[in-house]
């Protein structure tokens, strides 16, 4: 008949709870892109300022994937980030209170970023779904 059914509208504050092993390994894939990134970077770019690639990462695994890659793309920059970027390299220890405080705040950031993503994807689906209903009434 023509008709086509609406996209659903999403509760507030509902969270997807399944997710895609594809999103999972995107996240450690864009992880590992910014490791890449922050090596060619690293003799440019003071050490702290390296950390906002991985909360990029977190924030396009929190918009594209959802609440658990953006988790393990957290998890996986607060690694990769003590690993290869502090000093000493190539080991998870933390020497300098500086980094101490540059990984923690790369952690509580990455976090915060998450959360806004994921509401703001909300927001676009529910405002999409608004708008395919008015636009068909």
């Amino acid at each position: 008949n023509g008709l086509q059914k609406a996209p659903p509208v999403k509760r507030r504050g509902h969270v997807r709870k399944t997710w895609s092993p594809g999103w999972m390994l995107g996240a450690l894939a864009l992880t590992a892109g910014a490791v890449g990134l922050g090596m060619a970077l690293d003799a440019f770019l003071p050490l702290s300022n390296l950390s906002f690639l991985f909360v990029a990462v977190v924030a396009l695994s929190a918009y594209f994937g959802g609440l658990w890659p953006s988790l393990l793309a957290t998890l996986a920059g607060f690694l990769a980030y003590s690993f290869f970027f502090t000093h000493p390299r190539y080991t998870l220890s933390i020497n300098s209170q500086e980094d101490t405080w540059t990984v923690a705040f790369l952690v509580v950031v990455s976090v915060a970023v998450s959360n806004v993503a994921l509401r703001l994807k909300r927001q676009v689906s529910t405002v999409q779904a608004y708008a395919w209903r008015t636009e068909n009434l």
